[in-house]
């Protein structure tokens, strides 16, 4: 049978140090494909800040996709959740984290299919990596995860461009799967887009490429709010 894995994303702090959580909401639809998301990043303990030391991760999304089952397409919705703990490195130029949490995803099939691997609830061990950094105008953010049992990854690099408009301009490459699946991902970005005090919008398109020879449009986008600097922070 074959499936369809959405990942879970990350905001990698690439500006000054937040003392403040980081809220995150958005989505991401292709062909017989939707994938949305909400969540928040925080400090974890005494001296921490988000970009230098110890943070906390929650979240909650929700996956549905299609796909040809024995004689009939088969509708999947998944509503699934994720809670973490981390630690940030800040570099001069950017920097660097990694985490590990406990995932849960909760997959029903429509109708449903006897003897499926993926139907009813399954929980799994996500260990992830990031990094950051900047050369001149330029961003550079890379970010990959692995969930135990389910043997499912994730990996993301992508680049901006700043400039003095109201956008910063970019590509990004994404390679995702599981044993039944893999397929990679070749877009661009509008990033950074100003919505007011604090928040910020990126928009993406571009196409989904599977090992079958399928190929896909997609397009998505992210909203990311909050995390003022935190008082004396000296990152670049």
């Amino acid at each position: 049978m074959r499936t369809f894995w959405v990942p879970v994303w990350l905001l990698a702090v690439s500006g000054p140090a937040a003392a403040s959580p980081v809220w995150l909401a958005g989505g991401e639809v292709a062909d017989q494909s939707a994938y949305a998301y909400a969540g928040a990043v925080a400090p974890l303990g005494a001296g921490s800040r988000l970009g230098d030391g110890w943070f906390q991760r929650y979240w909650v999304d929700w996956l549905r996709y299609t796909y040809d089952g024995a004689g009939s397409e088969v509708t999947a919705r998944a509503p699934g959740g994720e809670v973490a703990a981390g630690y940030q490195w800040p570099l001069r130029e950017g920097g660097l984290e990694v985490s590990a949490g406990a995932v849960y995803r909760k997959t029903g099939l429509h109708p449903a299919a006897a003897e499926s691997p993926v139907e009813g609830p399954r929980w799994g061990a996500k260990l992830q990596g990031a990094a950051w950094t900047r050369r001149g105008p330029w961003r550079f953010r890379t970010i990959a995860n692995y969930i135990l049992g389910t043997k499912a990854y994730w990996g993301r690099v992508r680049t901006y461009r700043g400039t003095g408009a109201s956008f910063w301009p970019g590509v990004e490459a994404v390679a995702l799967g599981d044993p039944e699946y893999d397929a990679v991902q070749l877009g661009a970005l509008l990033g950074r887009i100003p919505l007011g005090s604090a928040r910020h919008l990126t928009l993406k398109a571009g196409v989904r490429l599977d090992r079958e020879g399928g190929q896909a449009a997609y397009a998505g986008a992210e909203l990311v709010w909050g995390g003022g600097p935190a008082p004396g922070s000296r990152r670049p």
